[in-house]
């Protein structure tokens, strides 16, 4: 009994770590298997007889495909902001990388001037 009590705050939780794209992204998904289920419902009342009117149907799956959208959308931009953090974070290592060849260039030179070596 005290874990069927405790799984309403595991959830809130777990809803308070995400992000606002992580939570539109989720709901958005949500909502399109909710209306995708729907839509194949009614269309197999359509199919079959006991049939909802055109105007339900459409709207299901216009529905269905804004969902859609709303969750391609918020999957590419976070997919944007992803390959941009790559992009600073490969600038950066390639900064690194010259600091770190120009050191070793200044070392060699102090070594060979130690030894005399032209």
């Amino acid at each position: 009994m005290d874990n069927f009590n405790s799984s309403p705050i595991i959830l809130g939780l777990y809803l308070y770590k995400m992000n606002k794209e992580d939570i539109i992204i989720s709901a958005s998904l949500i909502l399109a298997i909710i209306f995708f289920l729907v839509s194949i419902y009614f269309i197999f009342l359509k199919i079959f007889g006991n049939s909802p009117t055109d105007l339900q149907v459409i709207l299901t799956i216009a529905t269905l495909l804004v969902s859609l959208l709303i969750f391609t959308i918020g999957s590419l931009y976070k997919l944007n902001r992803e390959v941009g953090e790559f992009k600073i974070n490969t600038k950066n290592s390639f900064d690194r990388f010259k600091e770190d060849v120009t050191i070793i260039k200044e070392t060699t030179e102090k070594i060979k001037k130690k030894l005399r070596i032209k």
